[in-house]
């Protein structure tokens, strides 16, 4: 058996089972699909607020195992991440 282009619907237990007019023998197997992580729902490019007004920033993420996320602040002026967020 060959399973082309596997997906996470493949993932599952599987079964081979031999029979002759002697015997029967089986045997089982496991398979788990990886997924790397995948924006579902993405961030809006751009928001504007008031002071001390709630912002809340909402992404959807699709993946197996399930992912570590972490929330980072980066200034205009430079690239490097100065804050993490949880």
């Amino acid at each position: 058996m060959t399973i082309l282009r596997a997906n996470m619907d493949d993932s599952g237990t599987y079964s081979v089972c031999a029979t002759n007019e002697v015997s029967q023998a089986t045997e089982y197997w496991n398979l788990a699909v990886s997924q790397p992580p995948k924006f579902i729902k993405g961030l809006v490019k751009s928001m504007d607020c008031k002071e001390q007004e709630n912002v809340s920033l909402d992404v959807k993420i699709q993946c197996k195992p399930a992912p570590q996320v972490k929330w980072y602040i980066c200034k205009a002026s430079t690239t490097s991440l100065t804050k993490e967020y949880k």
